[in-house]
């Protein structure tokens, strides 16, 4: 969460064109809506059950993947933008 908060502030300050600001702040949001709905998904799994559960696993794997994918994209974005 920090890390795009501070990625945020430098696309405000460093970029100065839009076309390249706005999908820089736009990969910094969908990480950390990824990462809500991800902490929201282990936070009712945990709720729910303290007993392991084969389903419960592929939730929680889901939600960290998808924030894995939300980082990759995220980092992509900024690599575009700095040697693209």
């Amino acid at each position: 969460m920090w890390l795009n908060a501070l990625l945020v502030c430098a696309a405000f300050f460093w970029v100065s064109e839009t076309a390249v600001r706005l999908p820089l702040i736009i990969a910094s949001f969908v990480s950390v809506i990824v990462e809500l709905f991800n902490t929201a998904v282990e936070a009712a799994v945990d709720h729910t059950s303290t007993e392991k559960h084969e389903l419960a696993k592929r939730a929680k794997d889901a939600g960290s993947a998808a924030q894995l994918f939300a980082m990759l994209m995220l980092a992509a974005v900024w690599l575009s933008a700095l040697f693209g």
